[in-house]
């Protein structure tokens, strides 16, 4: 007996060794053929075992260069560094909407002698008050709407995304309105110069409004900014009024007929409009932009928001405006020390100032001596002041030099109105 029980114990300690065997060589046949699809034989593997092994590939939208997204880790660690504007083709893209800005302000008091001595110089109007004082009534259409449309647009807010959205809708518009200025300069218009006028002015406030909407957007992009980009639009606004007063005295020079002359000018300023469309589109893309853009999570407004809530955001608005103002009053009062002189005497007044003695054709004078001069020095003080700054606490004494100074030196200047020469003073200055 016991010796039949070694012999049966034997055979089954053999098949056991049998069987691991055959284990381990199942195991390193599977080992050989992963190493074969994970190797040399990785051209017979299926699709789903290589994706296995392949990371994805995410591409970048921006048109400077195309990377792959950094860890997030290592930037919260070391910090995002910040992008190089590009050919500073930011710096451009805001100059362009600077310009864009006050393209139809620039182009409607720019082209004075179109409207006063061409289409609303007929036997009707001749002497009607709204030829003669054109620049007066074209002011106050403008700088109303203006203000207004910019208040809201200040006040009220939508969101980030509606706030970049404006621009284009604006741009469109202006370029509409400019179109149909183009087709009223072709029409004859001398039998309604009443209705041609109307219209002008109502073409004037749309542009206006949908110029403020556009300022206050393109502002608003470029506070997300560093400071010098602010500087730029401000920089293209007086870019704006050299370009126009250059193009109004070549298409003078150019054509002798005021139709063709009108025709060519207004085309240029949907040229030029066409263009800032286009930078709108071209700026999300900039590397540059974009980095700035991360940094500010705009608020966006609900849409199922009531009118009580929008009242409240109204009333937080405020608020927030008049504690800013509290800090910044003095600047404030300074740039508006600034506008209200400039504009008080720009362009009504200054337009009117003629060369006594001096043989120059009057439209040729007023575009040379008043807009060209104005814009150029203005955009002059605008270069100076990127590269020179200071600090000092000047409000007073620039007040008395703009409000007084200024405003007191034009008392003594040969001024026409209403086809008269007249002047505020006993002194008249015969030349300029």
């Amino acid at each position: 007996m016991s010796n039949k029980y070694n012999v049966s114990a034997h055979a089954g300690n053999n098949r056991e060794k049998d069987e691991t065997v055959q284990l381990v060589s199942s195991a390193s046949h599977d080992h050989d053929s992963s190493f074969r699809r994970n190797g040399k034989a990785s051209e017979t593997s299926t699709l789903e075992e290589k994706e296995k092994f392949l990371s994805p590939v995410t591409l970048d939208p921006g048109c400077d260069s195309v990377n792959f997204t950094p860890d997030p880790e290592i930037v919260k660690a070391h910090g995002e560094k910040e992008p190089l504007d590009r050919y500073r083709m930011v710096f451009i893209i805001m100059v362009i909407h600077g310009m864009g800005v006050l393209m139809p302000w620039n182009m409607f008091i720019t082209a004075k002698s179109y409207f006063e001595n061409y289409k609303l110089d007929t036997p009707i109007s001749h002497n009607a008050s709204y030829r003669l004082e054109f620049l007066f009534y074209l002011g106050i259409a403008s700088q109303v709407s203006n203000v207004v449309i910019s208040a809201l647009n200040t006040f009220v807010q939508f969101g980030a995304q509606a706030s970049t959205r404006r621009i284009a809708v604006a741009i469109f518009i202006i370029v509409i309105v400019f179109i149909l200025t183009v087709v009223l300069a072709i029409v004859d218009s001398s039998q309604w110069p009443l209705e041609f006028f109307a219209i002008t002015m109502v073409s004037v406030v749309i542009l206006n409004c949908c110029a403020g909407v556009y300022q206050n957007s393109v502002f608003g992009q470029a506070a997300i900014l560093p400071m010098k980009y602010t500087n730029a639009i401000v920089l293209g606004n007086n870019l704006c009024g050299i370009f126009t007063s250059v193009i109004n005295v070549i298409s003078l020079a150019a054509s002798p007929s005021p139709k063709t002359a009108a025709v060519y000018y207004f085309i240029v300023a949907i040229v030029i409009l066409l263009v800032a469309f286009d930078a709108y589109f071209v700026l999300p893309l900039t590397k540059f932009y974009q980095h700035f853009q991360k940094k500010v999570k705009g608020a966006k407004a609900k849409s199922n928001m009531t009118c009580a809530d929008y009242s409240e955001q109204f009333v937080k608005s405020c608020k927030m405006y008049w504690q800013v103002f509290k800090e910044i009053w003095v600047q404030a009062l300074c740039v508006f020390f600034v506008f209200f002189v400039s504009l008080s005497i720009f362009p009504a007044i200054q337009s009117g100032v003629v060369g006594m003695e001096i043989d120059m054709s009057p439209d040729y004078f007023v575009t040379l001596f008043c807009f060209l001069n104005f814009n150029l020095f203005a955009f002059i003080g605008n270069l100076v002041s990127e590269f020179v700054k200071f600090v000092q606490n000047m409000c007073g004494f620039q007040f008395f030099c703009e409000f007084f100074l200024f405003l007191s030196s034009f008392c003594v200047i040969t001024t026409q109105q209403s086809g008269h020469y007249r002047s505020s003073l006993v002194v008249t200055m015969h030349t300029l």
